[in-house]
């Protein structure tokens, strides 16, 4: 049996058998999706991995079609630069999620167009990000996240792919459901002990726990839209 979910960037697929399962990910870019199509011929039997493959990729056809859809919709809202969306960095903020189809979405573009900007960076409008997430030994932040508590702390480092620009970042989030996020440039991921001069001080200063107390966790790569209203205070993401 085979159950899947659309994922941001990509398709999560459990694929179960009587004794074993395999989780993979395939993402949309070309050169992934064929190394994971490879992975998948391999671990899937003969008699299955034909129905299989076939289906990966008629769902795969599926997603780039609503992709396309998006960024037709995402191209007909005018443009903002980053040094125009300067003064609304929101560092300081109240955040509100939702789950949503790639139906609402495609209706959710259609209806802002005339309301709001479209972040744009060296022509791109679905801008790239990789993210890597740090937790103690013991999880605290996991755990404070996953048992509901309102004051808890998240600490990251975020690559702007279309810049070329990482941040070490730490966000705090109070009582009253406000974000606050600091932040500071680093050279990468794991260059966090090469630069101790700026990056010790900085945890000192903003977060809860020092860089021996943490360690890189999870990553996460995801494309995303910024969208900006033009009184210019508010984003949505």
């Amino acid at each position: 049996m085979l159950y899947f979910c659309v994922n941001n960037g990509g398709i999560v697929l459990i694929f179960t058998k009587i004794s074993y399962f395999v989780i993979f990910f395939l993402y949309l870019q070309n050169e992934v999706v064929c190394e994971y199509m490879c992975f998948l011929r391999c671990v899937c039997t003969n008699s299955n991995k034909r129905e299989l493959c076939s289906f990966a990729k008629s769902l795969l056809w599926a997603i780039n079609r609503m992709n396309d859809k998006i960024i037709t919709l995402a191209n007909n809202l005018p443009p903002i630069s980053l040094e125009e969306m300067s003064g609304i960095k929101l560092m300081n903020r109240t955040d509100t999620k939702y789950v949503a189809t790639i139906s609402q979405l495609l209706a959710f573009l259609q209806a802002v167009e005339g309301k709001y900007y479209i972040q744009e960076i060296n022509g791109v409008r679905l801008a790239s990000y990789h993210t890597t997430y740090f937790d103690t030994e013991n999880n605290e932040m996991y755990v404070m996240h996953h048992n509901g508590k309102l004051v808890r702390e998240k600490i990251r480092v975020r690559t702007y792919v279309d810049t070329d620009i990482t941040f070490l970042e730490v966000k705090n989030k109070n009582n009253h459901k406000r974000t606050k996020k600091k932040r500071i440039v680093v050279q990468a991921v794991d260059s966090l002990l090469r630069e101790q001069e700026s990056v010790v001080p900085f945890l000192a200063k903003c977060a809860w726990y020092t860089l021996d107390e943490i360690r890189p966790v999870i990553e996460n790569r995801f494309n995303r839209i910024t969208l900006v209203n033009f009184d210019k205070t508010e984003r949505l993401t």
